[in-house]
C-alpha cells in the first residue's frame, strides 16, 4: 500500500498538475493550412461566432421522403393507365359477316356492322379491309383488282349508334383453298388524345370451281407414236371470268410439234381471256410420245392466271390425263451411242443399236430384222455391220435374218437382244441451196416373226420404230494479226522497235453452215501493255471495248444457216497498238489473248463454243513478216 501511497501523491501535487494541463493541450492531429478548409470552418475575427451548420442525418432524411414520394406518383400513374388501358371495357363491336363456304369467282357480298357501345362519341373512325389475295372488287358496274390493303374515314359515331358497311368481291382459288377477311376500326373517343382498334376477321373455304377441262388422248399409245389430242375448257359459272390462260405440262418423252391455237408462251401457256358463263373452247396438240413399255405417261393441265411480265402461275382449276406405253409382243428400238434423243456432229463416227425383244410367253421362230438408215450427211461406204448383218444398197438397208443370225432361228419367249453397226459422217456437209439446212439422220427398223405359234395366230407379230438424229450445223471460226491489210491501213516499224509506235489489225472471220445460230458473240482482251485505237470495220458492227478489264467483246446475235458458204463470210477487224520497251527487246508481243466464239444451235439446241490462240507480233500470214516478229532495239 505505502507504494500506492506514494503515486498517489506524486500524482495530485502542484508540479504534477501543471504538467497534466501542459500535456492536455498538445495537438494530436496534423494542422492543415486554412487555406485548404472549407470557409465555414476557419476561425472568424470573433472567435465566438460560428457558421451555422445542417445536420448530415436531416439531409438524408429529406432526399429520402422526395423518393418516396415520387415512386408513389409514379406508381399510381402505372396503375391508372392499366385501369384505364387494360380494363376498360371496349367502345366497338364490329363484325364480318359472309359465307363460309363459296364457289370459286362467284359474286359474294360480305357486311361489315359495327356499333358504338360506349357513352361518348367516338371521332377520327378509320375503316381497314384486308382481302386475300386475288381477290376483285365489283363496284359501280366494274370489276378491279382489291389493293393489298382498302382504307376508308367514316364520320363520329354517337353513342349507341350502329352502322353497316358493304363491300361485294369475288374470290378466286382452287378448290379446297382457304383464305381469310379482315377489319379493323381505329377511332379516338371523345376528350381522349389516344386512338384504339377494334378487330375482327372471317375465314372462307372454296369449295366447288365451275371450270373445267377435259381430254381426248387414247389411253394406250406406242413408243415413238405421233399423237393428236383436244384439250377443252369450258365454264359453267354464274360469273365472267376475265383474263383466263390454260397452261399444260406435257410428260418427259412428249416432244411438241404444233398446236391450234398456237401457245401463246413457250409450249405449255394459251390464252383465253374471257370466258364466259357456259362458254368453252379446244386446243389441238400434235407431237410424238416416246418412252418404255408399260410406262404410264402423265398429261397435267389447268385453267388459271398467267401473270407474263412475273412469269407466275395462280392455278384456279387442275386436271390430268394418264396413258401408257403398250407393251408390243415383238418390239425393235433404234438408239444411237446408247441414247434416243443425241445431236450429230459432222465428222463423227456413229454407233447405231438395234434392240430387240420377245415379249410372248412363246418361241418366235424366223425372225427378220430389217433398219433402214438415210441422211445426206452420211458416208455409206465407211460402215461396218455387226452380228452378221448385210447391207443392202438399193434401199440403204441393213438386214439380220435367221440366216445370217443363229438367234433368229428361233427367239425364246423373253429373249433379247442388240445389233449394232458404225458408219461416219461426212467432214462438210453438202450444202449448194438455201434448203440445205436443218439435216437430220433417220433411222427406221422392222421386226417380223413368219413362224407364229398356233396360240399366236391373229396376233400382230410386227413392229416398226422410227427415230431421227437431228445434225449440228458446221462452224468454221479463224482469225489473225496483219500489218498489211488495206480495208484498215497501220503504221510504225515492222519488225517493232523500242520506244516506237506500230499498230496492227485484228481479223475474226465466221462461216456457218446448215443450221441458223443465235446468241452468237465473240470476245477476246487486251494485254495491259497493248492499246485499243478505237477502229473497227465494218463500222456497224457491235463491237465493244471495256477498258477497265480490256475486253473486246463482238455482240453478233443472229447468224443464217449458209452464212460464209452460199453468202459472204461474217468478219469483223479492229485496230490495236503497241510501244515497246528495252524488256521486250528479241521477244514478240502478245497482242490478243484467246479468243472465244459462243453460239446457240437454233436447230439442235446445241451450245457451241470454239477458241482461237493469242495473236502476236509474229503475223506468220503477212508477207511483210520478218524476224519472226521480235522486238528490236
Amino acid at each position: 500500500m505505502a507504494k500506492l501511497e506514494e503515486l498517489e501523491s506524486e500524482l495530485y501535487r502542484e508540479e504534477g498538475k501543471e504538467d497534466l494541463e501542459k500535456r492536455s493541450r498538445k495537438k494530436i492531429f496534423l494542422s492543415l493550412p486554412s487555406s485548404h478548409l472549407p470557409h465555414a470552418w476557419k476561425e472568424g475575427e470573433d472567435e465566438g461566432e460560428q457558421a451555422p451548420r445542417i445536420p448530415i442525418f436531416e439531409r438524408r432524411m429529406t432526399k429520402i421522403l422526395v423518393g418516396v414520394f415520387l415512386s408513389l406518383v409514379a406508381i399510381g400513374g402505372s396503375f391508372s393507365l392499366y385501369l384505364y388501358f387494360g380494363s376498360r371495357p371496349q367502345e366497338v363491336e364490329i363484325r364480318v359477316e359472309a359465307r363460309e363456304e363459296i364457289e370459286s369467282g362467284e359474286t359474294l357480298t360480305i357486311a361489315i356492322p359495327y356499333k358504338n357501345v360506349s357513352r361518348a362519341p367516338l371521332r377520327e373512325i378509320e375503316l381497314t379491309i384486308i382481302l386475300p389475295p386475288g381477290t376483285r372488287i365489283k363496284e359501280g358496274g366494274s370489276e378491279y383488282e382489291a389493293p393489298v390493303r382498302i382504307a376508308k374515314s367514316l364520320s363520329d359515331l354517337a353513342p349507341g349508334e350502329d352502322r353497316l358497311e358493304e363491300i361485294t368481291v369475288r374470290m378466286f382459288g382452287r378448290e379446297g383453298d382457304s383464305g381469310k377477311t379482315e377489319v379493323s376500326l381505329g377511332y379516338r373517343p371523345e376528350n381522349v388524345s389516344a386512338r384504339f382498334t377494334a378487330n375482327a376477321s372471317q375465314f372462307f373455304r372454296i369449295v366447288r370451281v365451275p371450270l373445267g377441262v377435259t381430254w381426248e388422248i387414247p389411253d394406250t399409245l406406242s413408243e415413238g407414236q405421233d399423237v393428236n389430242m383436244l384439250v377443252r375448257y369450258s365454264s359453267n359459272s354464274r360469273d365472267t371470268f376475265e383474263n383466263l390462260s390454260l397452261r399444260i405440262d406435257f410428260p418427259p418423252g412428249f416432244a411438241f410439234e404444233d398446236a391450234n391455237p398456237k401457245p401463246s408462251e413457250g409450249t405449255s401457256i394459251w390464252n383465253i381471256g374471257t370466258l364466259r358463263s357456259g362458254g368453252s373452247g379446244v386446243i389441238a396438240i400434235r407431237g410424238k410420245i416416246t418412252g418404255e413399255e408399260g410406262e404410264i405417261k402423265t398429261f397435267r393441265g389447268g385453267v388459271g392466271v398467267y401473270r407474263y411480265d412475273l412469269k407466275s402461275w395462280t392455278p384456279y382449276f387442275d386436271s390430268f390425263h394418264e396413258a401408257k406405253i403398250a407393251i408390243t409382243p415383238l418390239v425393235v428400238r433404234g438408239r444411237l451411242d446408247e441414247s434416243r434423243v443425241s445431236s450429230i456432229n459432222v465428222g463423227d463416227l456413229l454407233r447405231f443399236e438395234i434392240q430387240y425383244q420377245n415379249n410372248t410367253p412363246y418361241p418366235l421362230k424366223d425372225v427378220i430384222v430389217k433398219s433402214e438408215i438415210s441422211g445426206s450427211i452420211l458416208e455409206f461406204q465407211t460402215m461396218n455391220i455387226s452380228q452378221g448383218g448385210v447391207f443392202d444398197f438399193p434401199s440403204r438397208s441393213i438386214i439380220w435374218g435367221p440366216a445370217n443370225h443363229a438367234q433368229f432361228r428361233e427367239l425364246p419367249p423373253g429373249g433379247a437382244g442388240v445389233l449394232t453397226f458404225f458408219i461416219n459422217t461426212k467432214q462438210s456437209p453438202p450444202v449448194r441451196t438455201a434448203e440445205d439446212k436443218n439435216l437430220v439422220v433417220r433411222l427406221a427398223s422392222h421386226i417380223e416373226a413368219s413362224g407364229v405359234p398356233r396360240e399366236l395366230i391373229g396376233t400382230d407379230l410386227a413392229h416398226d420404230d422410227v427415230i431421227e438424229f437431228k445434225v449440228n450445223s458446221k462452224i468454221l471460226f479463224s482469225g489473225k494479226a496483219l500489218y498489211t491489210y488495206s480495208s484498215l491501213r497501220n503504221s510504225g516499224p515492222v519488225p517493232p522497235r523500242v520506244g516506237q509506235k506500230t499498230t496492227y489489225a485484228v481479223l475474226w472471220e465466221i462461216r456457218n453452215f446448215t443450221n441458223g445460230l443465235k446468241n452468237a458473240e465473240v470476245k477476246t482482251s487486251l494485254p495491259p501493255n497493248v492499246k485499243w485505237e478505237n477502229a473497227f470495220i465494218p463500222s456497224d458492227r457491235n463491237i465493244i471495248y471495256t477498258q477497265s478489264s480490256g475486253e473486246v467483246k463482238w455482240k453478233i446475235g443472229t447468224i443464217e444457216a449458209g452464212k460464209g458458204v452460199l453468202t459472204p463470210a461474217l468478219t469483223a477487224a479492229f485496230r490495236v497498238s503497241i510501244i515497246p520497251s528495252e524488256v521486250d527487246v528479241g521477244l514478240p508481243i502478245t497482242l490478243v489473248n484467246q479468243s472465244t466464239f459462243t453460239a446457240d444451235d437454233d436447230f439442235t439446241g446445241k451450245h457451241a463454243e470454239m477458241f482461237l490462240p493469242l495473236f502476236t507480233t509474229q503475223i506468220p500470214d503477212d508477207p511483210i513478216q520478218r524476224d519472226g516478229g521480235a522486238v528490236k532495239p
